[in-house]
């Protein structure tokens, strides 16, 4: 499988289902559906990360009321994601914020099992661990708009 790069703007789709407008930006984006409450504005190809989507992701929060920057880069395992409310930076979240379970014998993850902090993980040297919520996965759950299914399924036809 090949690597994936994605950064884009996830905002709650407008009723009447216009387009956004991005004014003075010098950033190409795809303007795609994610499900029935959510647009993502995505930078095609393979995007070097840019401070100036998060600006835009500020306007569009204005406009929107929320928007959401997300960042997946698989060849560095790099994620991210920004949450804006009405202009301003509300949370972020990144890989250092993400929580863990601990795999069982099988290798399967315990779902059901304490659930760890990166910070804690050395405390266990002898076990093995699995990402149980990601900083994509955290952003949106943060947002309340954004379903990390929708999210994650367009992540994976992309990749």
């Amino acid at each position: 499988m090949m690597s994936y790069v994605l950064e884009g703007i996830v905002f709650p789709k407008n009723e009447s289902d216009v387009r956004v407008t991005i004014p003075n930006s010098t950033i190409d984006f795809d303007q795609l559906v994610l499900d029935d409450n959510i647009v993502i504005l995505a930078r095609p190809g393979r995007p070097q990360f840019d401070e100036a989507v998060c600006e835009v992701a500020v306007d569009i929060s204005k406009v929107f009321g929320e928007a959401m920057v997300v960042r997946w880069d698989d060849r560095i395992g790099f994620r991210e994601s920004r949450v804006y409310r009405g202009g301003f930076l509300a949370n972020s979240f990144s890989v250092d914020n993400e929580l863990y379970v601990m795999l069982d014998d099988d290798g399967m993850p315990l779902r059901d099992g304490k659930i760890f902090e990166e910070s804690e993980l050395d405390d266990y040297e002898d076990d093995e661990f699995e990402v149980y919520q990601n900083a994509l996965e955290l952003g949106c759950e943060n947002a309340g708009f954004c379903s990390w299914v929708a999210l994650h399924r367009f992540i994976q036809r992309q990749g």
